[in-house]
């Protein structure tokens, strides 16, 4: 059985049937906290996924983000959301925030069946992480978030910061976000990622509490 890491606690981490509300900016975390309480209220054994979105060149092009105007594209460096017995949970889609993994490949890479050269370097690729990998693994004192002088970029949620892990690393976030590092797991394309376990159909698939 898998140690916690010290920083689970209850105000990370709610119980089931919790409302979890979603901090901008901060996807990783939010998608963290959303898989461990998918994580908690499920009956049925059902493969958890935290799902890194990211490139080689850190540039994906996004479509249907709520914080870009309706129907404007936008480029993330990175996105991480919750893989789920085939459905995605992203708070920051304006198509949905738990949809169908077919429907939110659809509503955020439209071009993906565009064979047009000029979208490569900003096509997604994709890192799912077993839930279980990541609280061993993953941690973020959200140093990528305050700017040279110290102060925080985007507001920081109220809940404690993922960090440390259990080996005592503060901050692994960025080994996560680097398409050739395969310390993370291995970089998806999207036939490869709707063949993952975390992508299959379940008689009852789990919700968003």
């Amino acid at each position: 059985m898998l140690d916690a890491p010290p920083w689970l606690t209850t105000d990370f981490a709610p119980g089931p049937g919790s409302r979890l509300p979603a901090q901008p900016f901060f996807c990783e975390e939010n998608a963290l906290r959303q898989a461990l309480a998918l994580s908690a209220a499920r009956s049925t054994r059902t493969e958890i996924a935290v799902l890194f979105v990211l490139n080689p060149a850190g540039a994906v092009l996004f479509f249907e983000q709520r914080v870009a105007a309706a129907g404007a594209p936008m480029v993330w460096d990175y996105h991480v959301v919750t893989l789920a017995a085939g459905r995605v949970l992203d708070p920051d889609c304006r198509a949905g925030s738990d949809l169908a993994l077919g429907d939110w490949l659809a509503a955020s890479f439209p071009y993906l069946g565009d064979p047009d050269p000029t979208l490569d370097a900003w096509r997604p690729g994709f890192r799912p992480v077993a839930l279980a990998d990541a609280l061993e693994r993953f941690s973020s004192d959200r140093r990528h978030m305050r700017g040279p002088d110290g102060t925080w970029l985007q507001p920081p949620p109220p809940w404690s910061a993922p960090s440390p892990t259990l080996a005592g690393d503060l901050h692994t976030l960025p080994r996560f976000l680097k398409a050739d590092d395969a310390w993370g797991g291995p970089l998806l394309a999207v036939a490869e990622l709707l063949a993952h376990p975390a992508a299959q159909v379940s008689a009852g698939p789990p919700r968003a509490p």
